[in-house]
């Protein structure tokens, strides 16, 4: 049963809020007050001081979690009745923003939800553009509409979009002023340039193989179900590498009963011709995990398989057997640090 906790600065946005929620619980057949706790609202000011605003909205929080209980990862929601996507800096003097950047770090379990949202003004980098309006989109309310998907490795890039204005704000900047040799304030922070699709039926190997991507550089998604994979797949970073590390007999428990989807996930061109997405330029390697299970048709399939692999990916496709013994065996095997993918990739140059 989901929580939604509601953050507004007026009594009007968040009772706007309250009636989004009970038009998405509509939507799903049920009724918001039967299918959940009653919201939430936390109501903040401008004049409050940052860090007792800090302190009141996660206390409140902390108390809202606390009352529904043992609740899973993404069935906690907040939503927010505005944000600027330009002042979500935790290091800059940006008022009720720089608070709420700091609450969107201290909850990495939670599903954020953005009601109005503005969008910083369009610069020269055009793949950061992108990432702005797909972080955008991840987080609208329209997002309450679809597969919930699961925010704790930042598949979004919204946590990794809060830490690169922190890197970027320069010494003066943090308080407002304009020193003579401005100097980064953070300029530690690691930022993950690069994506990848955790894709399994089973929960734990999902979360096993998204932590490891995670762990070793990877904003990733921890996909588990036929709709949280349709919704990765729409997702369309245009920078960096997009790398895959999905189970092979794949079969999602809500795979849709229609004619056009009769087809084996377990055949990659298949899957490719369902989730187009996994066959695109930008996905840059695909690591295809297995137990080695077998049946009577496999052995053809297989064949299938491993002649589509090696005819379109060569080496950028690799298989890799499980269980693991832990994240380093799968870092190991799957080469996801940056300088053996750059190995791999300089032996694939040239074959292609």
């Amino acid at each position: 049963m989901p929580t939604y906790i509601i953050l507004a600065r007026s009594k009007a946005s968040a009772a706007s809020l309250t009636k989004v929620l009970e038009l998405a619980a509509c939507v799903d057949g049920l009724n918001l007050k039967e299918s959940c706790a009653e919201p939430t609202e936390i109501l903040v000011t401008e004049a409050e001081p940052g860090i007792d605003t800090f302190k009141r909205v996660v206390g409140k929080i902390h108390g809202a979690v606390d009352r529904s209980g043992q609740v899973p990862l993404s069935e906690i929601v907040v939503l927010v009745d505005d944000v600027s996507l330009a002042e979500l800096n935790p290091v800059r003097s940006s008022g009720w923003m720089s608070v709420l950047a700091m609450v969107i770090l201290s909850f990495p379990e939670f599903r954020w939800v953005f009601g109005c949202i503005r969008q910083p003004v369009a610069s020269t980098d055009s793949a950061t553009d992108s990432d702005t309006a797909s972080l955008a989109e991840s987080h609208s309310l329209s997002s309450l509409f679809a597969a919930r998907w699961e925010p704790l490795f930042d598949p979004s890039g919204l946590r990794n979009h809060i830490r690169r204005l922190a890197k970027q704000t320069k010494a003066g900047d943090a308080d407002g002023e304009t020193g003579n040799e401005p100097k980064p304030v953070a300029p530690y922070l690691p930022l993950r340039k690069r994506l990848a699709l955790a894709i399994d039926d089973e929960w734990s190997y999902a979360y096993l193989n998204a932590y490891t991507a995670y762990r070793f550089g990877y904003c990733a998604h921890a996909v588990m179900t036929w709709g949280q994979m349709e919704w990765a797949c729409k997702r369309d970073r245009k920078n960096g590498e997009w790398i895959t590390i999905e189970d092979l007999h794949l079969n999602f428990a809500d795979r849709p009963d229609r004619a056009e989807n009769n087809k084996r996930l377990s055949n990659l061109i298949e899957r490719d011709s369902i989730f187009p997405a996994l066959g695109k330029q930008n996905v840059k390697f695909r690591i295809l995990v297995t137990s080695g299970q077998t049946r009577a048709s496999d052995p053809a399939k297989w064949q299938a398989n491993r002649a589509y692999m090696e005819e379109k990916w060569g080496n950028r496709a690799k298989l890799i057997p499980k269980p693991f013994s832990g994240i380093f065996d799968l870092k190991k095997e799957a080469e996801l640090e940056p300088r053996a993918r750059l190995r791999l990739a300089a032996r694939t140059a040239g074959k292609r």
